[in-house]
């Protein structure tokens, strides 16, 4: 079910095409641009939020992120899946381009180096396999670099990737340059194999050109999983509410899924289900787990005309509940919302980040050009300053700055929801970092979130064994939380219980069976 957005509400937008964080900063900077609105753009959640814009404005912003080259849809809470398959996707390329010049990156470093270095192992037409097998590396496998650098240069923009691709068609350029057409070697010239041959590898790029596209492909790889995986993380806390839900219509029980839940149905609630919205209990009775919401480990029991929140779990039990609350509306949609609107407020060391990548691109293609020229004049041979001035581009591409400090704030406010802890923005968790002291006013919230046995109180003629083994016995059948620390208490003293027969629940106040021909009651 898809909730409307009112005009006050934050419009997000889903952007693609961002490769960097640089990409982030331009976005932001064109949709700021917009009269009364304020920005702010997430590389990692890959998500703009934006503040005084109507959602019926929402094609001006979209088109504002289009001109500056990306590309961008409103985001629908209901169609998640979207962005999950667009990342499985990007992902499943990056994999197969990343197998590809693996596998031919190796081969071509040995050739080139030892070819290069043992000029008496050289055979005809040597250099033409090394430019085979660096073809496909600095072309198809490294496309993905070269399309966002084209894309780029078209408005007018750098980002790291443009330093990747220049520096794959530098070394690969040179590389073939120096192979057939002998520039920049000492002696007679050759073409295609035939006369001169350089000397050592230090005019050889080629597995510079293919090393260089297959790590930054890993790189690639490996972030876009780490943001896949950080948005799972942020995700958690919606994965705890139910899918399906048994609708009763008409006195008939319907498992339907939850988007089509309505306020007002009656939905029915088995023992040890999620509850899948919020609600009034209509008829019967249970003990209801909401740590996940308070933090309680002990169940509270419920009986008719109590409220029931979605995302709790009844632990026994039949529920008949009236729905009040559904979709977004939810307690636990709330929490989510908060988690992810979380995402928007930046901490200072975010800022800074991005104030550094707005400006790093253009400088360290600057610096590699000025580090060339510097050498050169210096009396370098040219084709050693050229290698100096690729070192350059190589060694400022990987850009791990831009990328981890996003995903580390959104893991870290995305696993502190997951665990119950809602963090109100980036700034805050960067401020927790200087908390010295920490005041409770609950006792209550300490707890560790699962109930143990500390000790036991027995009648004289009775064994504490013993005891212990019958509630143990009893308590086989049941799931609360209760009979789950009497159970692990059981096995660490009694090797094997006894099989309880007639066994019943009684909701809120315990249950009953048959133990040694003998009624067992554990309340």
């Amino acid at each position: 079910m898809t909730i409307q957005q009112s005009a006050t509400d934050p419009l997000q937008l889903d952007i693609s095409g961002m490769t960097c964080a640089a990409c982030a900063g331009r976005v932001e900077r064109a949709l700021g641009q917009l009269d009364g609105v304020t920005a702010s753009v997430n590389y990692a959640t890959e998500r703009a939020i934006l503040t005084g814009l109507s959602p019926d404005e929402a094609d001006l912003a979209v088109r504002r992120v289009e001109k500056a080259g990306y590309g961008a849809r409103v985001h629908d809470d209901a169609d998640d899946a979207w962005s999950r398959r667009a990342t499985e996707v990007r992902i499943t390329s990056l994999r197969r381009r990343l197998l590809v010049a693996a596998i031919l990156t190796v081969p071509l470093m040995d050739i080139t180096i030892v070819l290069a270095l043992v000029p008496g192992w050289r055979f005809p037409g040597w250099e033409w396999l090394c430019i085979l097998l660096a073809l496909p590396i600095v072309t198809w496998a490294a496309w993905p670099f070269h399309k966002a650098t084209l894309r780029n240069l078209r408005h007018g923009n750098v980002s790291m990737d443009t330093l990747v691709s220049l520096g794959i068609a530098a070394s690969f350029g040179w590389a073939v340059t120096s192979l057939l057409l002998g520039i920049g070697q000492d002696g007679a010239g050759y073409w295609l194999g035939f006369g001169a041959t350089p000397e050592g590898a230090n005019s050889i790029y080629l597995d510079v050109a293919a090393g260089m596209t297959t790590f930054q492909l890993a790189g690639r790889y490996f972030e876009t999983r780490s943001r896949r995986k950080a948005g799972d993380v942020l995700g958690a806390l919606g994965q705890l509410a139910a899918t399906h839900v048994r609708i009763t219509r008409d006195g008939s029980e319907s498992i339907e899924p939850a988007a089509s839940l309505r306020v007002g149905d009656t939905f029915v609630v088995l023992p040890g289900e999620t509850i899948p919205a919020d609600g009034t209990i209509s008829a019967g009775y249970a003990s209801v787990d909401t740590s996940m919401l308070t933090g309680e480990p002990v169940p509270k029991d419920l009986s008719p005309e109590d409220s029931v929140v979605g995302g709790t779990i009844s632990t026994n039990g039949r529920l008949e509940v009236r729905a009040t609350s559904v979709g977004a509306h939810t307690q636990l949609a709330q929490m989510a919302a908060l988690a992810e609107q979380a995402q928007s407020r930046k901490a200072r060391v975010q800022t800074l980040v991005d104030r550094i990548t707005t400006y790093f691109v253009p400088a360290v293609i600057a610096l590699a050009i000025l580090v060339t020229l510097a050498w050169t004049l210096a009396g370098t041979a040219f084709q050693d300053a050229f290698g100096i001035g690729i070192a350059v581009l190589i060694i400022a591409c990987p850009c791990a700055l831009g990328l981890a400090t996003p995903t580390a704030l959104m893991v870290g406010i995305g696993r502190g929801a997951s665990l119950g802890i809602l963090v109100k923005g980036q700034d805050a968790l960067e401020a927790s970092g200087t908390i010295t002291t920490v005041v409770l006013d609950k006792t209550g919230t300490l707890t560790a979130g699962t109930m143990t046995v500390t000790g036991t109180a027995t009648p004289e003629h009775i064994q504490e064994h013993d005891l212990l083994r019958v509630a143990a016995s009893v308590e086989q059948g049941s799931e609360h939380i209760i009979a789950r620390a009497i159970m692990s208490a059981a096995k660490k003293q009694i090797a094997d219980l006894e099989a309880a027969t007639d066994f019943n629940i009684v909701p809120g106040k315990g249950a009953t069976a048959t133990v040694s021909d003998k009624l067992a009651i554990v309340g």
